[in-house]
């Protein structure tokens, strides 16, 4: 398969002719595309759809066509509702609008024709379907050409609605106010009777899209003016959805980072530079506030882990008077260990409040893993209540903002804190008092710092993102972007912190909960090579580091931990020869060497479960802790083809791996 397509319209007989004679797609915009020669991604979409093929065996070959492999700038785009039916719309899932009102919605849009009652934007709430309705009614004298439509909503609590059409304040029919909830859903094209559905083809509104926006602040009437004729509209948004991102029309460039879903609907030529793909810029100083007082906005990461051993967590925040006592800072694991709920608890308590704070703890080494509590670098009391210590427990959730009496929910509005967040970091050791008091005074952390998690909140195209190692992002739920305190944090991370070093995966062994796996995993059909570089620990020998399990062959491939010289990066490798023997011969340093042989022969297996770190004793499960070695793990690549003992030896030394790469894991993308 050289390359497919799908296109979003019927071609002709003399389309299909030129591309079968030239080898050249008609155009550059499809609604899948996938072309089988990016090395990074071999089952890539660069459609519209994004919808990429999961690989499961084969190889690459050579082909026939030189097909792109990236879709061309599609250039003015817009998105195209029907009407008329309730099959075709875009959506999104429990969506926050900017807190306490104060936005503006706005864009460029194009109504065909209109009859009866019908609607393009329906926010419905779960108990509210009519939260936020807009109607299409945008006068006959606008129907069937480009207009730019905006929608002020005003402060709390009377959420005061104005629209706009090309810059001229104007009424549109049946529209309804916003009701103040959030977590609801937002559908463009379609009138909800209930949350997320009800539709009506009656009510469905014919809509073309060329760009939508939400702004965290209420445009005045000159501002939209200026946009409806072509002015900028700005960098920074709550939502901006274009439509002209070929391999995700739906993308939210905005800070929220919601995704329209998108359902049916159809691609045309648009009307404005819309700029989904515009740079991400450092927008200084900017800080994630949360308003306080409610249950609905926080910032949530689920499946959390702490870095192993002791740690530091520190950052700039700042607690306005009135809001000490409260919880900002909660973790809580899934363990069904009584308290869990409060597995890390800290407190809104800080002393000094309306100004900023640079606020730390760390925790200490197992079993105990004791909490210091430092604020602007000088070591201070525990808060009443405040965790004393870290229970220990990983893959819980981590949220700010709110107290979780359950794990992940369970939330209380009294014990939710309006506070801002400036950083927050989290360091893989123990910082001392010095370098904490540094941190507080330069906003620069040390040039040899190891950063788990580097949450800065001023990367507009994902408000919540994690420049750390774990990188694990934050869920924004409400809240909204607000002058911070330290310049060049960063889109990311800290502008202090120097390129990374090389990084490894370091897996601490003797546990049954600590590994990394791929399921479903298919080697090369025929011989391969396993290569890379590790460190086992001293007393690791005789464990199981690699191991793959295939059907009912719970070891259809083990590798012991057994690597002659420990403490110490060696080079390890594994061949693979072909079919029906796939014999194996191992490799330490470009050396052939039988200690890490267990299997003597691969099983011919494919799409079972690969695991680093554990011994499955059944597929993809049974692992025994006294099995799982202290290792660590710098590279790890698959090779679709046998390596010679030279080829081995040059990679041992220091050398690059030549030819196509089936699997290539090196643990250090951020």
């Amino acid at each position: 398969i050289d390359s497919l397509r799908i296109y979003s319209t019927m071609l002709t007989s003399a389309q299909l002719t030129q591309i079968a004679t030239t080898r050249t797609p008609i155009g550059n915009r499809f609604w899948s595309q996938w072309c089988f020669n990016n090395p990074r991604h071999f089952g890539y979409d660069s459609g519209v759809q994004a919808k990429d093929f999961a690989v499961v065996g084969g190889s690459p070959v050579l082909g026939y066509t030189n097909c792109p492999a990236e879709t061309a700038a599609p250039g003015l785009v817009a998105y195209v509702l029907p009407g008329g039916t309730t099959r075709e719309y875009a959506s999104v899932d429990t969506f926050n609008f900017p807190s306490g009102g104060g936005f503006t919605v706005e864009g460029f849009i194009k109504v065909p024709s209109y009859s009866g009652s019908r609607y393009f934007f329906s926010y419905a709430s779960p108990s509210n379907d009519n939260c936020l309705l807009v109607s299409a009614a945008i006068g006959t004298q606008n129907l069937n050409r480009w207009v730019h439509w905006a929608m002020n909503v005003g402060n709390a609590p009377a959420y005061t609605i104005s629209h706009y059409i090309n810059g001229r304040r104007v009424s549109l029919g049946p529209s309804t106010g916003w009701c103040g909830d959030q977590g609801g859903t937002l559908v463009l094209g379609q009138e909800q009777d209930s949350n997320n559905g009800g539709f009506s083809a009656g009510q469905a509104a014919p809509i073309w899209l060329d760009a939508l926006r939400i702004h965290t602040d209420l445009l005045t009437p000159l501002q939209i003016l200026l946009i409806s004729s072509g002015g900028s509209p700005g960098t920074v948004f709550w939502n901006h959805w274009c439509f002209s991102d070929p391999q995700n029309i739906g993308r939210d460039t905005g800070i929220q980072r919601q995704d329209l879903q998108i359902v049916g609907g159809r691609l045309d030529t648009g009307y404005s530079a819309c700029g989904s793909d515009a740079a991400v810029q450092d927008l200084g100083p900017v800080a994630y506030s949360l308003p306080g007082g409610t249950t609905t906005q926080y910032l949530a990461a689920p499946n959390f882990w702490f870095p192993p051993g002791s740690f530091t967590i520190e950052g700039f925040i700042n607690v306005p008077a009135g809001n000490g006592g409260k919880w900002w800072f909660s973790y809580a694991s899934s363990s069904g260990a009584a308290g869990t709920d409060n597995c890390l608890l800290q407190s809104s308590s800080v002393g000094t409040y309306g100004v900023w704070v640079h606020w730390a703890i760390t925790v200490g080494p197992a079993p105990g893993y004791a909490i210091t509590l430092y604020l602007n670098g000088t070591a201070t009391t525990l808060p009443t209540s405040a965790s004393r210590s870290w229970c220990g427990h990983q893959g819980g959730t981590l949220v700010l903002g709110q107290e979780q009496d359950s794990h992940g929910g369970g939330f209380d509005a009294s014990q939710a804190p309006a506070i801002m967040i400036d950083t927050l970091r989290i360091h893989s050791t123990m910082l001392s008092a010095a370098q904490l008091g540094s941190i507080a005074r330069t906003g620069v952390i040390p040039s040899t710092a190891t950063l788990w998690d580097s949450w800065c909140f001023n990367n507009p195209r994902n408000f919540g993102h994690d420049a750390g190692t774990q990188a694990r992002d934050f869920v924004v739920r409400g809240g909204r972007p607000v002058v911070g305190h330290t310049a060049g944090c960063g889109a990311s991370g800290s502008a202090s912190t120097p390129p990374p070093p090389p990084a490894a995966l370091g897996l601490p062994g003797a546990n049954t909960n600590q590994f990394a796996t791929v399921a479903p995993y298919s080697f090369p059909p025929g011989s391969f090579t396993v290569e890379g570089f590790i460190k086992v620990a001293p007393g690791n020998a005789d464990k199981y580091w690699f191991s793959y399990a295939s059907g009912s062959n719970d070891n259809c491939i083990l590798v012991k931990s057994t690597v002659v010289t420990y403490g110490v990066w060696v080079h390890f490798a594994m061949t693979v020869g072909p079919a029906p023997g796939y014999g194996m011969v191992y490799f330490i340093n470009g050396t052939v060497s039988s200690a890490p042989s267990y299997s003597r022969a691969w099983c011919g297996g494919q799409g079972g479960t690969l695991v680093l770190g554990q011994e499955q004793d059944s597929h993809a499960g049974g692992f025994d802790a006294t099995q799982a070695p202290n290792i660590v793990l710098d590279s790890l690549r698959v090779h679709p083809r046998v390596l010679s003992a030279s080829e081995l030896q040059g990679i041992a030394r220091g050398g690059n791996p030549s030819g196509p790469l089936w699997s290539a894991w090196c643990f250090n993308n951020p």
